[in-house]
């Protein structure tokens, strides 16, 4: 079956699902084309060895990919970021549709709503069945980011969400929460799936624990609760701050971030200003190094701040975490905290809440270490068992074949 892939990110950005689930469709025999723009994702800046272009054809990994132009930005400014948004929305309507080729089912990777116009677009003109992939909910995720308020943008990005998914042939969302979301927006049903995020296992695997990087890092002889990812006012790192406060009595328990973002260095200066030699930041690592950081975790952290869109999520990390066999911390409210416990992969606490954070560090802390190697071992199961690669692909396999299927009849 041929399948045309529209999404703004793709490799090498550090966006790993849609670049696995093409080249997975390619090992199930689909033939992919890949329509996205000119890699720039997270700095906002071209990466070397590419120039803008009207277009750009390369093939990686058996993957036919289109590079087409946009604005590249990924700064705090609400007009830079709808330039980068509905500037790449403009090129795959025009150029993207002249560029893509004949398929059979195009799959919208919409983690932003105005591609989704783009997608209906391409749809329309080509006469092929369009299939979301929802892994942002829109506007709540700009809402809670503090980019807009609730009002007309607000409002007018909901009238084109509910325009999109009428006219999607099918939908995916990646919790039972986003589901939730869209079946208040009126979408029936029978109309959506629920395929979860994964990370590739290539990349994210347990490995052994490498002594010298550790050594090195400073992760050596330590009780390492390790954060890794961005690090902006969604995930409200302070709080990990103010919970480290808490345990400086337990001199072997260190907060480690590994990671960056537009709170990185306010979180770096806090934590000098209060003298935390409990806290240790690393930076950004590439995704291929993080197996090495994680085998030297004994407890893997996710945080977000508790609103309506966190309420709905599962962060892609706790996937990484589970693939790479350490157990997790999740202070997430909602469907990431019933995920956790219902799976036994660890603690699930109130986010923003330094003393349940303490409190539940303290609990892995006096924990056997057999008990939290059993854990690891447990989540890394469930993971290959339910949530890996090969599982998540060929769901997907079945669900473009279904809708394109359904459409020549």
């Amino acid at each position: 079956m041929r399948i045309l892939i529209l999404t703004q990110y793709y490799y090498p950005e550090p966006v790993e699902k849609v670049h696995d689930l093409a080249c997975g469709l390619v090992r199930l025999g689909h033939d992919v084309h890949v329509i996205t723009g000119f890699p720039c994702y997270p700095k906002g800046e071209i990466y070397p060895g590419y120039q803008q272009s009207l277009s750009f054809q390369e093939e990686i990994d058996d993957v036919h990919v289109t590079r087409i132009p946009q604005f590249p930005d990924h700064s705090g400014s609400v007009f830079r970021r709808a330039l980068y948004y509905l500037s790449f929305t403009l090129s795959a309507a025009t150029i993207g549709l002249l560029k893509s080729q004949k398929a059979d089912v195009i799959l919208v990777y919409l983690a932003a709503m105005p591609i989704g116009l783009a997608g209906w677009v391409i749809s329309r003109l080509r006469g092929i069945p369009m299939v979301l992939d929802v892994v942002d909910i829109w506007p709540e995720s700009v809402i809670a980011s503090g980019m807009v308020r609730d009002g007309l943008v607000a409002r007018l990005i909901r009238a084109t969400a509910r325009f999109i998914y009428r006219k999607a042939h099918h939908i995916n969302v990646v919790t039972p929460g986003f589901k939730r979301n869209l079946l208040s927006y009126g979408v029936p049903e029978e109309k959506l799936s629920v395929i979860h995020n994964w990370m590739p296992l290539g990349t994210y695997k347990r490995v052994d624990p490498d002594p010298d990087l550790a050594e090195k890092e400073g992760l050596q002889g330590r009780f390492n609760v390790i954060y890794a990812g961005s690090m902006g006012r969604v995930q409200n790192l302070e709080t990990v701050l103010d919970a480290a406060e808490q345990l400086t009595d337990l001199p072997e328990v260190q907060f480690v971030l590994i990671g960056d973002g537009l709170e990185y260095p306010k979180l770096v200066e806090k934590a000098r200003q209060k003298g935390l030699s409990n806290m240790r930041f690393l930076g950004r690592r590439a995704p291929e190094a993080m197996p090495a950081y994680y085998a030297s975790a004994d407890v893997l952290l996710v945080h977000l701040k508790p609103d309506i869109l966190s309420d709905v999520s599962i962060p892609s990390k706790t996937f990484a975490y589970m693939a790479c066999g350490r157990p997790i911390l999740m202070a997430v409210r909602g469907d990431a905290e019933v995920f956790v416990k219902e799976h036994r992969l660890g603690l699930g606490i109130e986010p923003s809440n330094p003393a349940r954070l303490a409190e539940a560090v303290r609990q892995f802390y006096t924990m056997p270490a057999a008990m939290r190697s059993a854990i690891g071992e447990h989540a890394h199961r469930v993971y290959l068992e339910n949530y890996s690669s090969e599982v998540q692909i060929r769901k997907w396999s079945n669900v473009l074949i279904g809708v394109a299927e359904v459409k020549r009849v």
